[in-house]
């Protein structure tokens, strides 16, 4: 099979974008995805987008690198809100909730994240030894663990994830963030392990996640800026308790792939 597909980058979080009208996801066997997402044996990339443009609501269909199937994706929305290229706001509709995007300026999009979040906080005791100083369980339609430390690992970080893994077990998965404030500005820092991905230099959804934990728990202003290996996100809390995210997006480049 042969599909066309574009490949995109928010903050180094990249993806391959397919274009559901032609290429329904149905088509796509796991192993496929799998191959598509390779970066020796495929295209290459963080998760695999289907879309297909609609004049109201553009449903939205996500796949992990693993070939396993996500609810959200905040940089993936935000790159699709560049892809459609549309005049005014984008609908977006990921996992059972809907969002909207829009152009602020060039590859500079946004998207608002619905007000539906839950939240709970852990039990950490026996990981203060790490630097671990809170773990916070949060759903904004995907799962996120935000470990706020005393400063982010420059070494260990695998092996703290790990431990965290095994401590904390969800059976459908968790995307973990490694999470450390700054004591002179609204600014946070992060590091990103995904559920069916690993590594990753940006994750929209778990900026969110690491947002409200930040006002929630330690008292964060409205507006947070999160600097991640790229680059950075601005976060803010809408009056309406819903949460707007700004960054950067662009595509690399287009082409087609046989499968």
């Amino acid at each position: 099979m042969k599909i066309s597909f574009t490949k995109m980058t928010a903050l180094g979080n990249d993806f391959v974008v397919i274009p559901a009208q032609h290429f329904p996801p149905e088509k796509f066997t796991a192993p496929q995805l799998t191959t598509l997402a390779d970066r020796h044996f495929g295209v290459g990339c963080d998760q695999i987008l289907f879309v297909a443009p609609q004049v109201d609501v553009c449903d939205v269909r996500i796949f992990n690198q693993d070939g396993t199937e996500s609810h959200l994706c905040g940089n993936g929305l935000r790159s699709l809100v560049v892809y459609l290229n549309q005049e005014g706001p984008v609908h977006l509709r990921a996992g059972h909730q809907i969002f909207t995007g829009e152009m602020m300026e060039a590859a500079l999009p946004s998207l608002t994240f619905p007000r539906r979040y839950e939240m709970k906080t852990l039990n950490a005791d026996g990981l203060s030894g790490l630097g671990i100083l809170s773990v916070t369980y949060v759903h904004v339609g995907n799962a996120h663990l935000v470990v706020w430390m005393e400063s982010l690992p420059e070494e260990n970080a695998q092996f703290i994830v790990d431990i965290l893994r095994k401590s904390y077990d969800y059976p459908d998965g968790v995307n973990i963030h490694l999470v450390a404030g700054s004591s002179t500005s609204p600014e946070i820092n992060m590091l990103h392990h995904e559920q069916g991905v690993g590594w990753t230099h940006s994750c929209g959804s778990g900026a969110l996640s690491a947002t409200i934990v930040a006002q929630e728990l330690y008292g964060y202003p409205d507006a947070i800026v999160i600097s991640l290996t790229h680059g950075k996100l601005n976060m803010t809390k809408n009056r309406d308790d819903t949460y707007t995210q700004v960054g950067p997006a662009h595509i690399c480049f287009t082409g087609e792939i046989t499968l």
